[in-house]
């Protein structure tokens, strides 16, 4: 008899360890996340999608597709259309916080994980892409790190950790969750080439989403006004000749009001060194021009076609600015 139960004991323990726990990407997460997850509306078009991160009625999208203003609405679930009101946004991280008047009903909510991703990590994406509702996809932090990809829509750069996912249109603003359905990103973009999805999607950190809900303003993003490339991403043949460089930090394309334009640097021109400290990528670069107060000025070497070196003081203005 004592063998029998020892066995059944065995058994069962073995069954426990077999069958792996239901939030492991099961139904229970699926759940969970649905009855979180809200479809975002601008003007009664679905634009994308987000999330509650209060059960106070507070939720988190992409600033994309919020910053142009226009009649805000959120569906759920389990409490229909609701009116929304835009708190705050972060153009550089692509986040924008809002408020649905509270119900008699505490909503659901998804709370934010409290480390960062990991490479090679699970994370799951929720949200109603292409206008088909209730979708839950998979994907694996490709970066532990963060790095900065352009944004047109809010015209600057954001700051994202790369996922290896396909994500199509409408997922933008949905949260990116861990295997616990703890939030760690929200979708913003994808890498595309030629317009065809590349299997890299953008996820906004969460970093300074507590400082935007504590102080119910916009955060402000310090911007050079431009689109920039390394020296290797230009076309084979193209050098400072014909406008481009080979080291430093390439302009492409300034913006009328921004930063460089107003310094008279533009198209083709070379940044080598800010403040004295030479340049050697993009991501560095935007990373130190955002360390820097809204309205500093900042020391360029600039170099110019056939070779001219010049060192020119930049104002940084902020993007909502311009």
């Amino acid at each position: 008899m004592y063998f029998m139960r020892l066995s059944a004991t065995i058994l069962l323990l073995l069954l426990l360890v077999a069958v792996p726990p239901c939030w492991a990407g099961g139904d229970d997460l699926y759940t969970r996340m649905q009855a979180a997850s809200l479809e975002v509306l601008v003007d009664g078009k679905l634009v994308g999608s987000g999330w509650f991160v209060s059960p106070g009625g507070v939720g988190l999208t992409a600033a994309h597709l919020v910053r142009s203003g226009g009649k805000l609405e959120v569906i759920s679930t389990d409490f229909g259309r609701m009116r929304a009101r835009l708190v705050a946004i972060d153009l550089g991280r692509d986040i924008a916080v809002f408020h649905v008047k509270r119900s008699l009903k505490a909503f659901s909510f998804l709370q934010i994980a409290a480390k960062m991703p990991v490479a090679g990590q699970k994370l799951y994406l929720f949200g109603a892409p292409l206008f088909r509702h209730g979708i839950m996809i998979s994907g694996e932090v490709a970066k532990p790190q963060t790095q900065f990809e352009w944004n047109n829509r809010n015209g600057c750069y954001t700051e994202v950790f790369p996922v290896s996912a396909m994500t199509p249109e409408g997922f933008s603003g949905a949260p990116w969750v861990d295997a616990e359905g703890k939030v760690l990103g929200l979708q913003s973009g994808l890498m595309a080439w030629k317009g065809a999805p590349m299997g890299i999607a953008f996820m906004s950190p969460l970093q300074g989403v507590s400082k935007l809900l504590a102080d119910k303003k916009d955060e402000i993003t310090v911007s050079l006004g431009a689109m920039l490339a390394e020296p290797w991403e230009q076309p084979v043949g193209l050098d400072s000749r014909n406008g481009f460089a080979s080291e430093g930090i390439i302009v492409q394309q300034t913006f009328s009001g921004g930063s460089l334009t107003n310094a008279g640097i533009s198209r083709g021109d070379a940044l080598l060194a800010l403040d004295g400290e030479k340049l050697m990528s993009r991501d560095e670069l935007i990373q130190r021009v955002r360390s820097y107060q809204p309205w500093a000025e900042v020391l360029f070497s600039v170099g110019r076609k056939l070779g001219e070196i010049e060192e020119i003081p930049v104002v940084l203005i902020p993007r909502e600015k311009f």
